[in-house]
């Protein structure tokens, strides 16, 4: 499955990433289809297998990235205990992803710490590549 080649999940333990890839599924969406708007529940997260995504944050003048690269995730903030997303996701190319639930994640990591600790560890390098992405602090 796709899973290990995700950068994600490359230092998780092989017996976690089976569990994961038992509980993803997959999902495709057309050109112009809106994954999430700002306000909208979050339970899941989504990882991008082919496609790509266009993500705006901010109400007035939003700042805009594109998810493109294989293995990129969204709506990460579900992974940290916020509940609603922040952004507006929408599909700029057909687009397949991989969507995992949280709490089913949550479950898998708790049995298997290490690969939890190796997984928030990548997830907080990503949501800092992404913060200086979008504020175009410095090229990572």
């Amino acid at each position: 499955m796709f899973l290990p080649k995700s950068a994600i999940f490359k230092q998780l333990g092989h017996a976690a990433v089976d569990e994961i890839s038992e509980i993803a599924s997959e999902e495709i969406y057309g050109e112009g289809a809106i994954l999430f708007e700002p306000g909208d529940p979050l339970s899941h997260f989504f990882i991008l297998v082919e496609g790509e995504l266009e993500v705006s944050i901010g109400k007035f003048v939003p700042k805009k990235y594109t998810v493109s690269n294989l293995g990129e995730f969204v709506a990460w903030c579900s992974l940290v205990g916020i509940d609603r997303c922040v952004a507006r996701i929408k599909c700029s190319a057909p687009t397949k992803v991989l969507k995992i639930e949280k709490s089913n994640l949550d479950r898998i990591l708790d049995e298997h710490p290490r690969s939890g600790l190796a997984f928030y560890r990548h997830l907080a390098g990503e949501i800092a590549r992404q913060f200086v992405t979008l504020h175009q602090f410095v090229a990572v």
